[in-house]
């Protein structure tokens, strides 16, 4: 009975401490980033450049929201297909990606101008590695 109590006071725990980090990630994204004018760059990506590299963009969509994409590291957020990945280590650096399959993407290298004005640096086809 001693360990059942542990268990649930264990998850329980966990559980507040994942909804306190989703709050203080959305938290500091807001801070740092105008949503509406985020989702406008995105647009305007789409627009600027609909093929990298043989890949369509045309057809990504590009929700009115964004929220906590849960992965590993956090500190990433999704509107429709897009992600912005703020990686805290480049203060005004950070990254938009698409993936169109399971191992790369279409990734936005973006610096911050403003909380609400950005500057497309580049884009890449990105592979992700399986570290399994």
């Amino acid at each position: 009975m001693r360990v059942l109590v542990v268990i649930v006071a264990f998850v329980g725990a966990c559980c507040v401490a994942s909804a306190s980090s989703e709050s203080e990630i959305v938290k500091h994204m807001s801070e740092r980033y105008d949503f509406t004018a985020l989702t406008d760059f995105v647009r305007q990506i789409v627009r600027d450049h609909p093929t990298v590299k043989h890949v369509s963009l045309e057809k990504t969509k590009v929700g009115a929201k964004w929220r906590i994409e849960k992965v590993d590291p956090p500190r990433r957020m999704r509107s429709g297909d897009w992600v912005i990945w703020d990686k805290r280590d480049e203060e005004e650096i950070f990254e938009l990606y698409y993936t169109f399959d399971e191992t790369h993407s279409v990734t936005a290298r973006v610096k911050r101008l403003a909380r609400g004005k950005f500057e497309l640096l580049g884009l890449s086809i990105e592979e992700w590695v399986s570290l399994r």
